[in-house]
This record gives structure tokens, sequence and C-alpha cells, in this order.
């Protein structure tokens, strides 16, 4: 039961932060416990994981490009500022 309820709370940990960084901290005696058991399953598991950490890829991607296309826009209108200050 104990066992269970670990690999649930691994697997949540992961599908929930992706490339986050961990909410839970483990022991190491924990963390080679939920690691032997995600190898174990690791077949059953890995395609939703992905799955999970692709979802968070479609949906932050875009804020992440539009935030820097914002900032990279703004530092081109600094500088074509200052050019038109020099003439």
């Amino acid at each position: 039961m104990v066992l269970r309820v670990l690999l649930i709370l691994t697997i949540c940990s992961f599908s929930i932060s992706c490339n986050q960084p961990p909410s839970i901290v483990l022991t190491r005696s924990e963390l080679k416990l939920s690691d032997s058991l995600f190898l174990a399953r690791r077949g059953e598991w890995s395609p939703k994981l992905e799955d999970s950490c692709n979802a968070f890829r479609d949906k932050m991607l875009p804020i992440w490009t539009d935030s820097l296309k914002a900032l990279r826009l703004s530092e081109i209108n600094l500088m074509l500022d200052q050019y038109a200050k020099e003439k």
C-alpha cells in the first residue's frame, strides 16, 4: 500500500512539474525506491508522462516565444530611437 502511494506521489510530481523544480523532497532511500518502481513500469508510464510534458510545452512555448519577441522588439525600437536622435 505504501509503495503504491509513493509511486502515485512520484508520478504526480513528475507529471505536474515537468521542467519545474520538485516540490516534494524525498530521502535517498525513497528516491531509490521510486526509481525502481518507475523503471519497473516505465513502459506503462512513459507515454503518459511524455504526453503531460508535451501538453505543458505546447501551452508554455507560445508564452515564452511572445515574451522573448516583445523583449527583442523593444531593444530594436530603442536602437532605432537612438539612431534617429543621432541623425
